[in-house]
Protein backbone atom coordinates (compact mmCIF):
# COMPACT_ATOMS: atom_id res chain seq x y z
CA UNK A 1 0.00 0.00 0.00
CA UNK A 2 0.88 3.87 -0.11
CA UNK A 3 3.62 4.81 2.50
CA UNK A 4 5.22 8.08 3.25
CA UNK A 5 8.49 6.60 1.97
CA UNK A 6 7.18 5.50 -1.85
CA UNK A 7 5.03 8.87 -1.76
CA UNK A 8 7.83 11.04 -2.05
CA UNK A 9 7.20 12.90 -5.45
CA UNK A 10 10.07 13.40 -7.75
CA UNK A 11 12.12 17.04 -7.63
CA UNK A 12 12.45 17.21 -11.20
CA UNK A 13 12.60 20.81 -12.73
CA UNK A 14 11.22 22.07 -16.01
CA UNK A 15 13.60 21.88 -19.01
CA UNK A 16 12.89 25.83 -20.22
CA UNK A 17 15.18 24.77 -23.24
CA UNK A 18 12.71 21.79 -24.24
CA UNK A 19 10.75 21.80 -27.32
CA UNK A 20 7.52 20.39 -25.55
CA UNK A 21 4.35 22.21 -24.13
CA UNK A 22 5.64 22.25 -19.90
CA UNK A 23 4.35 24.01 -17.06
CA UNK A 24 2.68 24.21 -13.91
CA UNK A 25 -1.00 22.14 -13.66
CA UNK A 26 -3.79 24.53 -11.77
CA UNK A 27 -5.76 22.16 -10.25
CA UNK A 28 -9.34 22.36 -10.06
CA UNK A 29 -9.77 19.80 -7.31
CA UNK A 30 -6.77 19.71 -4.66
CA UNK A 31 -8.47 17.02 -1.94
CA UNK A 32 -7.79 14.22 -4.93
CA UNK A 33 -3.79 15.11 -5.83
CA UNK A 34 -1.27 12.80 -4.16
CA UNK A 35 1.27 15.09 -3.12
CA UNK A 36 1.80 18.99 -3.21
CA UNK A 37 -1.17 19.98 -5.69
CA UNK A 38 1.03 23.96 -5.58
CA UNK A 39 3.65 21.75 -7.70
CA UNK A 40 1.79 19.42 -10.47
CA UNK A 41 4.34 19.88 -13.71
CA UNK A 42 3.76 18.81 -16.87
CA UNK A 43 6.11 17.80 -19.13
CA UNK A 44 4.40 17.49 -22.91
CA UNK A 45 0.88 18.76 -23.94
CA UNK A 46 -0.15 14.86 -23.75
CA UNK A 47 1.07 14.65 -19.91
CA UNK A 48 -1.40 18.60 -19.06
CA UNK A 49 -4.10 16.31 -21.15
CA UNK A 50 -4.12 13.42 -18.47
CA UNK A 51 -3.62 15.73 -15.93
CA UNK A 52 -7.57 17.63 -16.62
CA UNK A 53 -8.87 13.84 -17.40
CA UNK A 54 -7.78 12.80 -13.50
CA UNK A 55 -8.57 15.85 -12.06
CA UNK A 56 -12.07 16.51 -13.51
CA UNK A 57 -13.29 12.80 -13.74
CA UNK A 58 -15.58 11.82 -10.87
CA UNK A 59 -14.65 8.25 -11.26
CA UNK A 60 -10.64 8.75 -10.19
CA UNK A 61 -10.31 9.24 -6.18
CA UNK A 62 -6.96 10.08 -6.18
CA UNK A 63 -4.26 10.52 -8.41
CA UNK A 64 -0.62 12.31 -8.51
CA UNK A 65 2.39 13.06 -10.87
CA UNK A 66 5.53 11.15 -10.67
CA UNK A 67 4.54 9.25 -7.06
CA UNK A 68 6.77 6.23 -7.11
CA UNK A 69 10.35 5.49 -7.97
CA UNK A 70 11.04 2.26 -9.49
CA UNK A 71 14.35 0.70 -9.52
CA UNK A 72 15.98 -1.38 -12.74
CA UNK A 73 18.63 -2.91 -14.61
CA UNK A 74 18.94 -1.79 -18.35
CA UNK A 75 20.42 -3.85 -20.56
CA UNK A 76 23.79 -3.99 -19.91
CA UNK A 77 22.97 -4.60 -16.06
CA UNK A 78 23.32 -0.92 -15.10
CA UNK A 79 20.83 0.55 -11.73
CA UNK A 80 18.49 3.30 -12.81
CA UNK A 81 15.79 4.38 -11.23
CA UNK A 82 12.74 4.45 -13.19
CA UNK A 83 9.83 7.33 -12.52
CA UNK A 84 6.71 7.05 -14.29
CA UNK A 85 4.48 9.66 -14.79
CA UNK A 86 1.06 8.95 -12.74
CA UNK A 87 -0.39 6.98 -10.21
CA UNK A 88 -4.34 7.21 -10.14
CA UNK A 89 -7.27 5.51 -8.19
CA UNK A 90 -10.37 4.99 -9.62
CA UNK A 91 -13.95 3.23 -8.36
CA UNK A 92 -14.45 -0.35 -8.85
CA UNK A 93 -17.96 -0.57 -10.34
CA UNK A 94 -17.72 -4.25 -9.67
CA UNK A 95 -17.02 -4.26 -5.90
CA UNK A 96 -17.54 -0.89 -4.38
CA UNK A 97 -15.47 -1.50 -1.43
CA UNK A 98 -12.34 -2.58 -3.80
CA UNK A 99 -10.59 0.00 -5.97
CA UNK A 100 -9.00 0.17 -8.84
CA UNK A 101 -4.80 1.17 -8.91
CA UNK A 102 -2.90 2.49 -11.92
CA UNK A 103 0.61 3.86 -13.08
CA UNK A 104 0.83 5.23 -16.05
CA UNK A 105 3.18 6.20 -18.50
CA UNK A 106 2.44 8.32 -21.45
CA UNK A 107 4.42 8.32 -24.87
CA UNK A 108 4.04 8.45 -28.38
CA UNK A 109 2.62 5.64 -30.20
CA UNK A 110 6.10 5.30 -31.74
CA UNK A 111 7.94 5.04 -28.92
CA UNK A 112 6.16 1.96 -27.62
CA UNK A 113 6.40 -0.26 -30.24
CA UNK A 114 9.71 -1.37 -31.78
CA UNK A 115 11.32 0.40 -34.60
CA UNK A 116 11.22 -0.83 -38.20
CA UNK A 117 14.84 -1.43 -39.47
CA UNK A 118 13.86 -0.41 -43.60
CA UNK A 119 16.08 -2.24 -45.93
CA UNK A 120 17.82 1.28 -47.27
CA UNK A 121 18.36 4.34 -45.31
CA UNK A 122 20.18 7.30 -45.69
CA UNK A 123 22.60 8.74 -42.90
CA UNK A 124 20.73 11.68 -41.79
CA UNK A 125 17.60 8.91 -40.86
CA UNK A 126 19.98 6.43 -40.07
CA UNK A 127 20.86 9.05 -36.92
CA UNK A 128 16.77 8.89 -36.29
CA UNK A 129 16.61 5.35 -35.60
CA UNK A 130 19.47 5.05 -33.44
CA UNK A 131 18.20 7.42 -31.09
CA UNK A 132 14.57 5.57 -31.76
CA UNK A 133 16.01 2.05 -30.83
CA UNK A 134 18.13 3.16 -27.93
CA UNK A 135 14.94 4.88 -26.54
CA UNK A 136 12.98 1.49 -27.22
CA UNK A 137 15.88 -0.84 -25.91
CA UNK A 138 15.56 1.82 -22.62
CA UNK A 139 11.97 1.82 -22.28
CA UNK A 140 11.42 -2.20 -22.54
CA UNK A 141 13.61 -2.57 -19.03
CA UNK A 142 11.77 -0.02 -17.65
CA UNK A 143 8.42 -1.20 -18.31
CA UNK A 144 9.03 -4.90 -17.60
CA UNK A 145 10.22 -3.93 -13.92
CA UNK A 146 7.45 -1.64 -13.89
CA UNK A 147 4.78 -4.35 -14.71
CA UNK A 148 6.76 -6.90 -12.16
CA UNK A 149 6.32 -4.24 -9.65
CA UNK A 150 3.05 -3.37 -10.36
CA UNK A 151 2.04 -7.13 -10.38
CA UNK A 152 3.16 -7.17 -6.34
CA UNK A 153 1.62 -4.52 -5.34
CA UNK A 154 -2.26 -5.16 -6.89
CA UNK A 155 -1.42 -2.44 -9.57
CA UNK A 156 -2.25 -2.23 -13.04
CA UNK A 157 0.33 -0.72 -15.56
CA UNK A 158 -1.17 1.49 -18.30
CA UNK A 159 0.82 3.04 -21.29
CA UNK A 160 -1.48 5.79 -22.77
CA UNK A 161 -0.68 7.34 -26.07
CA UNK A 162 -1.89 10.12 -28.00
CA UNK A 163 -4.63 7.72 -29.57
CA UNK A 164 -5.89 6.68 -26.46
CA UNK A 165 -5.71 10.71 -25.24
CA UNK A 166 -8.00 11.38 -28.33
CA UNK A 167 -10.75 9.31 -26.80
CA UNK A 168 -10.50 10.78 -22.98
CA UNK A 169 -12.84 12.56 -21.82
CA UNK A 170 -13.39 13.58 -17.99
Amino acid sequence: LLTEQSLKMSKHQLNKQDKYHQGVYKIQFPDKYIGNPNEILYRSSWEFKFMIYCDLNPGVIKWGSEVFKIPYNDFMGHNHVYIPDFYLETRNLQNPLYMNRFLVEVKPEKQIREPVIPMTISEKKLKGLEYDINEWRKNKYKWAYAQEWCKNRDIQFWLITETHLSEFRP
